[in-house]
């Protein structure tokens, strides 16, 4: 069996029509000549590309001591001192990563 190499734009192509055809998984791979692994490989990185949410990361400055944090605005929703460093975090923030980012902060602050 000869393996064919489909683009990006045909294997979207692909996963449309099969998802219009009403048909089941394994009568439209038959038909379309796709094989089943490959044709599942397809439909997970397609569910995984729509699940995936964008990472947003936090901005950290440092200051010098003695210089004033500047207040909180409505562009800055959050802003953390960790020691002499300072945090300010966008509204949409990726909590596990700013999580992280505090973690690692705080433990060179010791």
């Amino acid at each position: 069996m000869h393996r064919q190499h489909r683009s990006a734009a045909e294997r979207a192509a692909l996963i449309e029509q099969y998802k219009s055809s009403g048909l089941s998984a394994e009568v439209f791979m038959a038909r379309a000549g796709i094989p089943s692994s490959t044709f599942y490989q397809w439909l997970a990185r397609e569910r995984a590309a729509l699940t995936t949410k964008p990472i947003r990361m936090a901005r950290v400055v440092r200051r010098g001591a003695g210089e004033q944090v500047a207040a909180v605005t409505a562009t800055s929703t959050l802003c953390i001192e960790v020691g002499a460093t300072v945090v300010r975090v966008s509204a949409g923030f990726d909590r596990v990563t700013l999580n992280e980012v505090l973690d690692v902060l705080e433990r060179r602050k010791q």
